[in-house]
């Protein structure tokens, strides 16, 4: 309950839903009206949903991470992260690491720099340990029979789904558009897909990854 209580400004919440329903393209999208409380709440829901959670390889806005950080969410490292760039991992990291500093300065404030080591027992308690029960939700990035979502390159797409089950004009669209039914993700990556998008249309039940 206390992460709930961690401020951050509704047009940031707001910002950060838009980013979130636009990217994800979400079945249900998330609430950009109402009060701060009814916005954390549904994007802490989505972030336990057992078909839902959000990933690193997600492509949204820094600054959306940064809100979900803020509010306590787990940000998962699904399986098809295999060729993201490191670079993306360790800035999402620092920034999370920066964020959390400046909190603990703010609980030990008056306090001599010994307080530091204080905050830093904490660091586990705020973030790692919570960190690693929602890792065990991994299963959440599952398909319905059980079956771990794999993107390699040698991977070959096959559809579910007769048409594109996106809105047209959004991101989304415009990636499941470049997918063609028997096509190795190697191909579509260099034909300007993103292997994230491939994972996420695999966990929506629109494809499949033949490996």
């Amino acid at each position: 309950m206390a992460k709930k209580a961690v401020a951050v400004e509704k047009k940031r919440l707001v910002a950060a839903v838009k980013d979130i329903n636009k990217v994800l393209d979400l079945d249900t999208p998330l609430p950009t009206k109402g009060s701060e409380d009814e916005i954390i709440e549904a994007i802490l829901e989505e972030g336990k949903a057992d078909d839902g959670g959000f990933f690193e390889q997600d492509e949204l806005e820094q600054d959306t991470f940064d809100v979900l950080e803020q509010l306590g969410v787990e940000i998962q490292a699904g399986s098809a992260d295999e060729d993201e760039p490191e670079e993306k991992k360790v800035t999402k990291k620092a920034a999370a690491k920066k964020k959390a500093a400046p909190a603990k300065a703010k609980n030990g404030n008056g306090k001599k720099p010994a307080t530091k080591k204080a905050p830093a027992k904490e660091k586990p308690a705020a973030k790692k340990p919570p960190a690693k029960k929602p890792a065990a939700k991994k299963p959440a990035a599952k398909k319905k029979n059980g079956k771990k979502i794999s993107c390699p390159d040698e991977g070959v797409i096959k559809f579910l789904v007769d048409e594109n089950p996106h809105r047209k004009g959004t991101k989304a669209y415009d990636r499941f558009k470049l997918m063609k039914d028997g096509m190795k993700i190697a191909t579509y990556i260099k034909k300007g897909g993103a292997r994230s998008a491939v994972y996420h249309h695999a966990r929506n039940g629109y494809i499949k990854v033949v490996v």
